[in-house]
């Protein structure tokens, strides 16, 4: 509670990389009946519970999956839309 009066907000904070490789946190909050999700440069996705086992999911594979080759790399869209241009998206280093 001390915290919300010294300025953080409530939720998780995640470290990782913005797409220029500086230092960046992915902030994580519970909202009413979903997640919501912020991004280091102002994004923000609300996921519902099942938009979260199915992002966990596509986080999991990503991880598992061998990385791909430089003369062979696509760049897919994924079914999880963010109201942010894909160039903009941050990449989390783990």
């Amino acid at each position: 509670m001390l915290s919300r009066f010294l300025g953080r907000r409530p939720g998780r904070r995640v470290p990782c990389r913005d797409h220029r490789g500086w230092t960046a946190r992915i902030h994580i909050r519970r909202v009413a009946d979903a997640v919501e999700v912020e991004f280091p440069h102002g994004g923000t996705a609300r996921l519902t519970a099942l938009q979260v086992g199915r992002f966990r999911a596509a986080l999991r594979d990503a991880v598992l999956e061998d990385p791909p080759r430089a003369e062979s790399a696509s760049t897919e869209e994924s079914e999880f839309r963010l109201d942010h241009h894909r160039e903009d998206r941050p990449r989390c280093a783990g």
